[in-house]
């Protein structure tokens, strides 16, 4: 539990830089995500906090490919 409310807080950080950054106009840091990473990230977040009448399936492919991105973006975007 005190570990997704440290992950919850850093990411609210993330976004909170983005929308500052956004608001300046400045581009986010771009770095090399495994997106794999980001949907587990994801798929921990709702199994927590949605209702459990609630199911989530997931389908990933083995070798997915990494990507150069803002990690804090993408997130949102699977969000």
């Amino acid at each position: 539990m005190l570990e997704t409310v440290e992950t919850s807080a850093k990411r609210g950080s993330d976004l909170i830089k983005q929308v500052l950054s956004f608001a300046r106009g400045v581009e986010g840091d771009r770095s090399t995500v495994q997106i794999r990473h980001l949907i587990g990230d994801i798929e921990k977040i709702v199994k927590e906090t949605f209702p459990k009448s609630i199911s989530l399936r997931l389908d990933i492919l083995p070798n997915l490919w990494t990507t150069l991105a803002d990690a804090t973006q993408l997130h949102q975007v699977l969000m």
